[in-house]
């Protein structure tokens, strides 16, 4: 086999080069947020670290995004001209606040200050940090997207509202389509408009986890974390299993792990200091763009919610104010804060009350969603659940033993532990274990308990329950299954602070830095953290070259180039997308559907139709479809024409395709009026000049 040759087609007319305008938007509120000219009083120099300004400048970043989203979908205008010149005028817009008065000159000869001062030391392990990163961006742009969740519902929404230009809900048979939060990915869809294809999906994880690993630190400094506590914390969370195969999907679980890392520290600095209007608009911020994420963002902010309201009564207490008065600052606070939570989630919000009568969607979806069994029985059941699901073994032998073992317990507090499973998939990202990452945090919080002497900073213990709130909070509200493993990725990035802290206190000696302790004068103890953090680092690539759908080198037998045979403990992979046809890849969780929905595709583009229905199973992976008809951008329309119930009102009875590609057709030898073209086995293809709009008896 030989490596394939890459070529990058664009079908816009616009440059692709355009893709960095969201980009150049972000390094200038980045720079704006840096100069603190701006903060004549100090009230919030807190936030204008360099590391504080990356964190508000993303919030900041995303909230553009999504308000920029919502208005151009009200006009239909959500298409790629649209997108170009809402990011062009907020771009100039921020050129003209930031160039005459000089504060991106300002900033940006602060950052090269601070970054002159920065250790030999630092620099190569953010070198290793970045080269690592680097292969992952590499997996990125060389792998279709191929996740099953992405296939069936993340892309595919995607892929309709590029073609409808707008979010507003459409017909379709997978509800999580019109009903699930949108805003990872209405991110993929401005770098699809932007880019022409969906060759850069995958940077929205990716960025999401480079920039945790920024949030992480913050957190670990504000704490009292020194220099070495901080790279621990920050390769304790780059080298999470689970994140790692993640950082290179279209999933959205790490960009949740944001959101509530962003959510956490402010919660923090509000815990030290009362807050100013600006930080609570930036808790709102973070708290709506997360909610706006993904459904289960919604039971992990309860524990720092918690936090804040018990923190601002504590420290007014402290501070010796008047009760009246703590409760004013706090509602004017919160009022702020849900004001802006309502206005980035209104739209979505909308959409699903008009549809379904409920903000979150059809509420028989939201309760299969969430757990089905309360009380402390169900809740002890599902907390071990979630930490033996990390210890899966190779040994199909082993692993019943301990299912066994557990339903025999267990079942009597929870009668959903009779479904109850175990499967090996180290590598693959919906069931990828951390085992290494549950020993290091159970130690961490021994070690914690053990030296509580040495925290001098009360809010770890505030922070610790909050954590353990998450975690209570996965455990007693959302729904478990096989793949609910990967709802752990937000507990194990929050935890590294943390474990960050519990290294810095066996190391009795270690100056507590803070905020700025990367810039510290060079000593012996500037290589401290090369040791641990290189072993971290070390037991992450298994999980960035092996990774089961995207691998770099294959684990596969035959031979190939960029592989080594199959292992007994490893599995197999599918072949390495160094060599692998983009196609193949993509079918590399469903390779048995490769076959006939290539020739499929195939017969269809001979026929020249460019207005093609989908009669579709709510669990078929409908991008497939799109991707292999390079639609909408070959001028090729797909449109649902069978829809559940709860969507039927989004049918277009104006549109009169061409070819029905039908997946539950049975053995119809003719369906809408259309003759069968071709019968592929998993899909059938009707093709003719005679639609008629039912389904022929």
């Amino acid at each position: 086999m030989q490596p394939r040759h890459y070529s990058i087609s664009i079908d816009y007319n616009l440059h692709p080069m355009l893709v960095f305008l969201p980009l150049l938007v972000w390094i200038s509120i980045f720079l704006l947020w840096l100069d603190d000219s701006w903060d004549g009083s100090g009230t919030w120099r807190r936030l204008q670290s360099i590391r504080a300004s990356v964190l508000c400048g993303t919030i900041i970043w995303g909230s553009i995004l999504a308000l920029m989203s919502e208005g151009l979908s009200l006009i239909h205008e959500l298409n790629r001209n649209g997108v170009v010149l809402g990011w062009g005028i907020v771009f100039g817009g921020l050129c003209l606040l930031g160039i005459p008065r000089k504060h991106f000159q300002r900033s940006a000869q602060r950052l090269w200050k601070t970054l002159r001062q920065v250790l030999v030391a630092d620099w190569l392990l953010l070198g290793l940090f970045g080269a690592i990163s680097s292969v992952l961006l590499v997996v990125v742009l060389l792998s279709p997207a191929n996740n099953t969740d992405s296939l069936q519902y993340h892309l595919s929404r995607v892929m309709h509202w590029v073609q409808n230009a707008s979010l507003q809900h459409y017909a379709t048979a997978y509800i999580q389509q019109v009903s699930f939060p949108v805003w990872a990915e209405e991110a993929m869809l401005h770098l699809r408009l932007l880019w022409g294809n969906d060759q850069l999906a995958g940077l929205v994880q990716l960025g999401a986890m480079l920039a945790s690993l920024v949030a992480v630190t913050l957190i670990a400094a504000e704490l009292g974390v020194g220099r070495a506590g901080q790279w621990l914390a920050a390769s304790f969370a780059f080298c999470l299993p689970m994140g790692i195969l993640q950082a290179t999907s279209t999933q959205n679980d790490y960009v949740v792990a944001f959101w509530l890392l962003c959510t956490a520290w402010l919660v923090l600095l509000a815990a030290r200091k009362p807050f100013v209007s600006l930080e609570a608009i930036l808790l709102g911020l973070a708290v709506g763009l997360g909610l706006l994420t993904k459904g289960t963002f919604y039971p992990f902010a309860v524990p720092f919610g918690i936090w804040f309201l018990l923190g601002a009564l504590h420290r007014g207490q402290q501070e010796q104010v008047a009760w009246r008065t703590r409760i004013r600052k706090f509602a004017q606070s919160s009022f702020i804060i849900i004001l802006i939570v309502i206005v980035l989630n209104m739209g979505h919000w909308t959409r699903n009350e008009l549809n379904f009568h409920n903000p979150l969607g059809p509420t028989e979806e939201v309760k299969y969603l969430t757990a089905s069994q309360y009380g402390p029985g169900p809740l002890v059941a599902a907390m071990i659940r979630n930490i033996v699901r990390n210890f899966v073994t190779p040994s199909q032998q082993i692993n019943a033993s301990i299912v066994q073992a557990l339903k025999v317990k267990l079942i009597p507090l929870d009668p959903r532990m009779v479904n109850f499973d175990l499967v090996w998939g180290w590598n693959h990202e919906d069931m990828a274990g951390n085992p290494l990452h549950v020993i290091l945090i159970a130690s961490a919080l021994l070690v914690l308990l053990l030296s509580w002497k040495r925290v001098h900073d009360r809010r770890l213990w505030a922070y610790l329950a909050a954590v353990s709130g998450v975690f209570i909070m996965l455990a007693a509200v959302i729904h478990d299954d096989l793949y609910g493993i990967r709802y752990q990725i937000s507990l194990f990035v929050l935890g590294a602070p943390l474990f960050g802290m519990a290294l810095s206190n066996l190391s009795s000696g270690e100056k507590k830095e803070g905020a700025t302790g990367l810039n510290k004068p060079a000593n012996a103890r500037s290589w401290l953290p090369w040791i641990p953090v290189g072993l971290l680092l070390a037991a992450s690539l298994p999980w960035v070259v092996l990774n089961r759908t995207r691998p770099l080198i294959a684990l596969k037998n035959g031979g190939d180039p960029f592989s080594i045979p199959c292992q007994r403990i490893l599995g197999c992979t599918s072949g390495s997308i160094l060599i692998e046809p983009p196609e193949t890849t993509l079918f590399a969780n469903w390779t048995q559907l490769r076959g006939p929905y290539m020739k499929m595709s195939a017969d269809l583009k001979s026929t020249g139709c460019q207005q093609i229905g989908l009669r579709l199973d709510s669990h078929d992976n409908e991008y497939l479809f799109w991707w292999l008809l390079e639609a909408p951008q070959s001028g090729k329309r797909l449109e649902s024409i069978y829809a559940i119930p709860e969507t039927e009102q989004y049918l277009d009875k104006t549109f009169h395709p061409c070819a029905v590609i039908c997946t539950i057709c049975g053995q119809r030898t003719r369906a809408y009026g259309l003759p069968l073209l071709g019968d592929y086995g998993p899909v059938k293809l009707f093709a003719g000049s005679s639609f008629t709009p039912n389904l022929d008896p």
